[in-house]
């Protein structure tokens, strides 16, 4: 049985192949070893950011309560405002309404007998009776 191997019938085509082999074997080991380098890098660099970030979650969590306390403080000092402002413009308006009921007594429960029967009327209507 013949074979057509070239390696049985040249040497140096044969030493050549193999120093090619090694050479490309040595080569992969070079690639892999730097892949995994680079993969521990890589790995080193989130842990020290994933450390990072357990340490600046509670300094960020602090301030975003802090933050959340001042909104709602301001926000109760506006609302507290609000209500000084409405008291201050309803007393006047008290005042007037009482003087108009005094002078006008019979008009005033007109009015407010034609308003409440509108107010009737219009809400009877909107609920579908």
């Amino acid at each position: 049985m013949a074979t057509n191997d070239s390696t049985d019938t040249n040497p140096a085509f044969a030493s050549t192949v193999s120093n090619l082999s090694a050479g490309v074997a040595t080569q992969a080991d070079k690639a892999i070893s730097a892949t995994q380098r680079a993969t521990d890098i890589a790995a080193d660099k989130v842990h020290r950011g994933l450390d990072q970030l357990r340490e600046d979650m509670p300094f960020a969590l602090s301030r975003a309560s802090a933050n959340a306390d001042a909104l709602l403080a301001e926000g109760a000092e506006r609302a507290r405002e609000a209500a000084r402002l409405i008291r201050s413009r309803a007393g006047p308006m008290q005042q007037q309404a009482q003087a108009y009921i005094r002078r006008k007594p019979m008009q005033s429960v007109l009015i407010a007998a034609g308003v409440g029967a509108l107010l009737t009327l219009l809400l009877t209507r909107s609920s579908g009776r």
